[in-house]
């Protein structure tokens, strides 16, 4: 009996069988964090993207709103902006219930009575309950995160844990979900009507209930037994050899133990710009088996050569295939591309010379480098070199206890040989996907020669003409996001504020107008202040209007100021400039560079990127260059939230200034033709919404009407 329990024990079956099924509940535990995210159903509900549209956006990011893991994710965007989701059917809801998961953060309920107009929003929390009358008559709902309250005319009453507040309804009305403070996750949702029908319902907690987690954690289990198994008996020592095979299975497992925001934190730090949180992680779960795969092949033994090759000449039908697949592999290459042919050649020659030395049968060694072959042929240079490398590497492991009898110095070089193409092909492999432009070195250092994202020779995000295009006098407009790029009005460029008094400008009679927007996210005046003669090459300026701030006095990159750290930079030594023009070149190390730069430290307090008094020595730059090309330089205050508004008034009283001091600069005071309207023109902290673009357009056209002498604009009514 014991003997046989000793073979039952000793059966790789056992050991596959018992860890694929501790693989298939840990799978079925974290497989619905690797789920494609969906869209909310679009016929049901409807999510309001402020500034951008009011439509349902496929996930894209990981940020917005998205169904996954079980829950409605509601997750911030930029600037703490957050989609609005609200019913279709607007009808007045009676009744709402909803419920968080226990690791959601904040949610507001906002009731939007008719008209739209928004009443006091209620924050609901896990820990939290509200309660309010029902109309059915079935009293208060007071369990745990579940609330229910009905829209009446007379005044309600909120009960929460720790306070009270009243609100008035004041008419019945649809309601609004948004996220407070993090990400907000609804597991349920339930809105009816008076008379008891549903206007909307959302359960979204069987979402990612797949089986491809359970049977792809069973098959990595499986797959640590067979190692295991084979690790444990193959041992000098038997048993001794297994806890190195158990801490392979460790990476796969580490990596489906952080969330969702850490891996959103990842995609972010690294510049993914387009890789979702959830497809990192299937990379990186993917990159974390394959030490376990290898494994695997080795000790399984059926990558080991055979013997039977006595001559290079035996040989000359496996130099035909090696041939064939180099050409194929070179297919697409063209200009600089050609340098790929070197490591490529070197890659597929290296196994002749290697079999003939040691031995080996060429069509045993043929079959057993096809991966290799496959994915050089199938990819092309440079793409496919790394695959095939890494398949080299764990072949010549394989071999190695052969090589080192028939043939050391042959397996030495081709050891070597792989080692030295290993960065290369990872480099080729970075550069032949979009991460040759997410992390070129030169554009993230803002020394780009040329494209959209180098401010060092900018390009216009959006130009306009109407009139004579020949003799038409050139509006310039210099800002960060608020002005142009890809935050808001996706899809119409034209939507920013300078495109829409370009269109008022022109409805005037016998005007001849060109516009070009040079804004674009995270622009300054540093920047501005170091290309404005590029910029202005473009043509002789008639007026350049300067919508800036925010990202001079608000954004705080480091301890040190932008002037500061491009003073560092020209004080840098031999060394440092090499490496900074390695990560210029290289991806891989400009990648690694990303990973590992450091996070603020507590206590290091960061200041400014351009601080007033550096913007005041910027913006007499720019003064200097537009007048001095026949230009009026219009100063126009970013407008702000509140908070941030206290923070940006100093910057304010220094444009004022400028305007009162320097020829040829006029400041338009938007802050006080608008006042307290501001935050109703806002989308978020500074970026505008539709109607605030409009209400700054219109100001602003009057303003540039009356520097430019066109005379009394065309009332549009």
């Amino acid at each position: 009996m014991n003997g046989a329990r000793r073979r039952l024990l000793a059966s790789p079956p056992v050991w596959a069988a018992v860890l694929a099924f501790v693989g298939a509940l840990a799978g079925a535990r974290v497989g619905p964090r690797l789920a494609t995210p969906e869209a909310l159903d679009a016929t049901t509900w409807a999510v309001v993207v402020p500034g951008l549209s009011s439509e349902v956006l496929t996930p894209n990011l990981g940020r917005g709103t998205l169904v996954a893991d079980g829950v409605l994710e509601l997750t911030p965007h930029a600037f703490g902006r957050a989609d609005r989701v609200r019913p279709r059917d607007e009808r007045p809801v009676a009744t709402l219930e909803v419920e968080l998961a226990p690791d959601s953060g904040p949610l507001e309920i906002l009731l939007v009575a008719s008209g739209h107009s928004r009443l006091t929003p209620m924050r609901l929390t896990p820990d939290s309950f509200i309660v309010l009358p029902d109309l059915t008559g079935a009293g208060p709902i007071p369990h745990g995160p579940t609330f229910g309250f009905a829209f009446h005319n007379a005044k309600g009453r909120t009960a929460a844990r720790d306070r009270e507040a009243s609100f008035d309804t004041v008419a019945a009305g649809t309601f609004e979900m948004v996220a407070v403070e993090g990400t907000a996750r609804v597991r349920r949702v339930r809105a009816r009507a008076a008379d008891g029908s549903v206007i909307a319902e959302g359960d979204w907690t069987a979402h990612g209930a797949s089986p491809v987690g359970p049977l792809l954690g069973g098959l990595l289990g499986a797959l640590a037994g067979l190692v295991m198994r084979a690790a444990w008996y193959r041992a000098p020592t038997a048993g001794r050899g297994w806890w190195r095979v158990a801490l392979l299975a460790l990476p796969p497992i580490l990596i489906c133990m952080p969330g969702h925001a850490t891996w959103l934190f990842g995609v972010e730090r690294l510049f993914l710009v387009r890789t979702p949180p959830w497809e990192l992680v299937r990379w990186a779960l993917l990159v974390s088996v394959l030490p376990l795969v290898a494994t695997a092949l080795v000790l399984g033994g059926i990558l080991m050569p055979r013997s039977g090759l006595t001559t290079p000449v035996d040989a000359w039908p496996w130099g035909i295939v090696l041939g064939a697949v180099w050409v194929v592999a070179a297919r697409d290459l063209g200009g600089a591309g050609y340098l790929w042919l070197v490591p490529g050649f070197l890659l597929v020659g290296s196994p002749v010379r290697l079999a003939a030395r040691a031995g080996f049968d060429w069509r045993r060694t043929l079959l057993i480098d096809a991966p290799a072959l496959v994915a050089l042929g199938a990819l092309g240079l440079p793409l496919g070199l790394l695959p095939a490398v890494l398949w080299r590497f764990v072949t010549l492991v394989a071999a190695l206890p052969l090589l080192m009898r028939r043939a050391p110095g042959p397996g030495a070089d081709a050891l070597l040989l792989h080692l030295l193409l290993l960065p290369i092909a990872a480099e080729g492999a970075a550069r032949a996907t979009y991460l040759d432009r997410a992390w070129d070195g030169a554009r993230l250092a803002d020394e780009s020669v040329g494209g959209e994202s180098g401010w060092r020779t900018p390009r216009p995000f959006w130009t306009g003409v109407c009139g004579d295009g020949a003799t038409a006098r050139n509006v310039y407009y210099l800002g960060g996001s608020s002005v142009g790029g890809a935050y808001q009005n996706r899809g119409d460029p034209a939507g920013f504020f300078p495109g829409r008094v370009h269109g008022k400008l022109c409805e005037s009679k016998g005007v001849s107008i060109r516009t070009l927007n040079f804004g674009e996210g995270g622009r300054d005046t540093f920047q501005f202040s170091r290309t404005i003669d590029h910029i202005l090459a473009s043509g002789a300026p008639s007026v350049v209007v300067a919508y800036l701030g925010v990202n001079d006095v608000l954004t705080q990159n480091s301890a040190l100021t932008r002037k500061e750290r491009e003073a560092a930079v020209l004080e840098q030594g031999p060394a440092a400039r090499v490496l900074s023009a390695a990560g210029r070149v290289s991806r891989l190390v400009t990648g690694m560079g990303l990973l590992v730069r450091p996070v603020p430290k507590a206590g290091v307090e960061e200041v400014s990127d351009v601080p007033v008094e550096d913007a005041d020595e910027n913006l007499r730059i720019i003064a200097s260059a537009v007048t001095a090309a026949g230009g009026t330089l219009v100063l126009a205050p970013e407008l702000t939230d509140l908070d941030s508004g206290r923070r940006m008034g100093a910057y304010r009283d220094m444009e004022r200034r400028l305007s009162e001091t320097l020829p040829g600069v006029v400041y338009v005071d938007f802050v006080a033709t608008f006042g307290t309207g501001i935050g109703d023109m806002l989308v978020d902290r500074n970026h505008l919404s539709g109607e605030g673009a409009d209400a700054v357009a219109e100001e602003l056209a009057r303003s540039l009407a009356s520097v430019m002498e066109l005379g009394p604009l065309t009332d549009p009514g």
